[in-house]
């Protein structure tokens, strides 16, 4: 299965490679996506889509258009508010035993509901209702899916099919080991082994020589800054 790339990613040169990366991700916020959890709340209005999620969505460098955040906040509030009422509890998993993300799912029918939506893709989809259950929504990122072989049409499952079985659970294990030592608190297994593949495969590229040397990014231990 493609999704067992992960594996690779979390133990590169006994895991420093992984280590590294989640450091210079999370340094001084010096990637603006660090503070994504830190404008979403899910003990505060599970049940519904709130301007504080329209910003911690801008800052993964992407933006709802404004059409469709009216709507979210206003027309399509009671609907929304229906489906995530019915995808309990909160903090459910995508590795919870029984855990339906089919296409007659709850998950499923909200994802297609803010999917449908005019300027909404794959990615800005995925960002905004992470906010919500961010333990139960892999977020689609295309080098990340690159590197894991998946696509956006079939990516929630090859997810959950890795993250129950045993290679998926030690990489978790592994990843919230590099995060408790590095005091990163308050981010899912999810987005914790997202953030590893995707610096691998891309986000290294913004370290830069000028901002290692200000001491306003941490370099990673794979790559000279450029």
């Amino acid at each position: 299965m493609a999704v067992d790339e992960i594996v690779k990613f979390v133990e590169e040169n006994g895991g420093e490679s992984a280590k590294s990366s989640l450091a210079a991700y999370f340094y001084k916020e010096a990637f603006t996506g660090s503070s994504y959890e830190k404008f979403f709340d899910i003990r505060e209005k599970p049940n519904e889509f709130t301007a504080q999620d329209l910003i911690a969505v801008s800052m993964l460098s992407v933006n709802v258009p404004p059409r469709v955040a009216k709507w979210l906040l206003n027309e399509g509030k009671e609907d929304l508010s229906k489906l995530l009422k019915e995808i309990t509890p909160v903090d459910l998993s995508i590795k919870s035993e029984g855990v339906d993300l089919s296409k007659n799912s709850s998950a499923y029918k909200l994802w297609e509901s803010i999917r449908g939506c005019y300027g909404m893709g794959e990615t800005k989809t995925s960002k905004l209702i992470a906010t919500k259950r961010p333990n139960l929504f892999p977020i689609f990122d295309r080098h990340v899916a690159r590197a894991l072989n998946i696509n956006e049409k079939d990516y929630w499952l090859p997810w959950q099919k890795f993250l129950t079985s045993e290679n998926g659970e030690g990489c978790i294990e592994k990843a919230r080991g590099f995060a408790s030592e590095l005091h990163i608190v308050g981010v899912s297994d999810l987005r914790l082994l997202d953030v590893i593949v995707w610096m691998r495969e891309h986000g290294h590229t913004f370290i830069t020589k000028d901002r290692v040397n200000a001491g306003s990014m941490k370099a990673v231990s794979y790559s000279a800054p450029k």
